[in-house]
């Protein structure tokens, strides 16, 4: 028996003659069952209020997700915006219905304040926290040679190659040598489910 839009595939041969029927999924199933996709969370308050960051001090790099550009429609099959909490400004990998195996690739984008002339600069993302396991990935390191406003792009990926990184959150934070401010504009992430979520 065929069905309106789902795949047609064999079912039985009998002589000379092959029998087809409809599959259980068709297109509209297989867009709903997608294994990769991404969500985008905008910040809306350190621009206008940036983050100050004092000297040697590792400081998060907060994100309010408010901003009009946020964009959470398209993540794969099962995983939600639950992967970014905006109250703790943490990643929550295993809230989002990320698994082991599964992958992500983020661009964190924003602009940085230096005080001095040849201040370093470094931003990483603090993974597995409270685990007792915890590690950071680094993803940033720039000296500017000049003091004033610097916009960055921050571009890495992280796999979920174990309990520690999935279950346990992770955060950026930045570091400085010297003090300076920092404005979040916000993370695009692109998710990568291992296996079909169907």
């Amino acid at each position: 028996m065929f069905t309106d839009n789902k795949f047609i595939i064999p079912k039985t041969i009998t002589g000379d003659k092959q029998y087809m029927e409809s599959d259980g999924i068709g297109p509209d199933e297989v867009n709903k069952k997608a294994e990769i996709g991404f969500c985008y969370v905008g910040d809306a308050t350190t621009g206008t209020t940036p983050i100050s960051v004092s000297a040697t001090t590792w400081t998060v790099l907060t994100n309010d997700g408010a901003s009009s550009y946020s964009l959470c429609t398209y993540l794969p099959y099962g995983t939600s915006s639950d992967i970014f909490n905006t109250t703790s400004n943490q990643f929550e990998w295993d809230d989002g219905g990320l698994a082991l195996g599964d992958m992500v690739d983020i661009r964190f984008t924003g602009e940085v304040t230096t005080s001095t002339s040849n201040q370093d600069v470094i931003i990483e993302l603090f993974m597995a926290q409270g685990s007792g396991n915890d590690y950071q990935v680094l993803l940033f390191e720039q000296t500017y040679k000049t003091a004033g406003a610097h916009r960055f792009a921050v571009c890495g990926d992280v796999y979920m190659g174990d309990t520690d990184t999935l279950n346990y959150p992770a955060q950026f934070k930045i570091y400085s040598d010297a003090s300076c401010t920092a404005e979040v504009e916000g993370s695009y992430v692109k998710v990568i489910k291992r296996s079909s979520s169907y």
